[in-house]
């Protein structure tokens, strides 16, 4: 089985493109960022090649690593391989920006894969409680942040264990959201100054002693 790609950049040229062509661009990376760490080197070619086809007359620089960590390349232009170039990543031309839910409805993405970082036993016990109801844990997440969409949501603090949970090793462990719903959350993160994972975990705290005591 083909191994898959990571740490994928891709040089646009973005601050060159015109307002259409960056549309394109924040489109197909839309879909690129939804699922990440799934694309083999071939499908990624296929992917920025559909990109490039929109991208008229313009070079498309893409780099990426496999997992022994070797670092690749390819270049693009009007969908076709650039034979022979050794084109470097210039970073100016990277889109280096946040997708808005526009960007994601454009490409089609309806669920976007986020990283997340929890607390060793929270993310034990949140498994627990998904496989508990037959849950992923994405959908019990995502009942969590409806549930703290509650106006009484934000005076209530963690309570029990979950308050313990703050001062716990942390593990990435991702999990899918709807793009309104991740770009919500993003905007509350820069609003209060703090990370996604902070969010998340405060509401989690919230609502753990509801959620582990009702049923499905």
């Amino acid at each position: 089985m083909p191994s898959t790609v990571h740490d994928i950049v891709i040089d646009w040229s973005y601050p060159q493109l015109d307002a259409a062509e960056q549309r394109i661009v924040r489109c197909h990376e839309a879909q690129l960022r939804a699922e990440p760490d799934t694309h083999t080197a071939d499908t990624l070619e296929e992917a920025v090649a559909l990109a490039s086809r929109e991208l008229a007359g313009r070079r498309v620089v893409v780099g990426y690593t496999n997992d022994e960590d070797e670092a690749f390349g390819f270049t693009l232009r009007d969908g076709l391989l650039v034979p022979d170039d050794d084109a470097e990543i210039d970073e100016a031309g990277v889109f280096m920006g946040s997708l808005g839910l526009e960007d994601y409805e454009a490409g089609g993405v309806t669920r976007v894969y986020v990283a997340l970082f929890w607390p060793q036993p929270a993310l034990e016990a949140l498994r627990a409680e998904a496989a508990r109801r037959d849950l992923s844990l994405s959908a019990l997440t995502l009942r969590i942040l409806e549930l703290d969409d509650q106006p009484r949501a934000a005076i209530m603090a963690p309570r029990g264990v979950a308050a313990t949970w703050s001062n716990a090793t942390r593990r990435k462990q991702s999990v899918y959201l709807p793009p309104a719903r991740l770009t919500q959350l993003r905007a509350r993160a820069v609003e209060a100054d703090c990370s996604m994972s902070t969010l998340v975990l405060g509401a989690v705290g919230r609502w753990w002693s509801q959620i582990s005591t009702q049923g499905t």
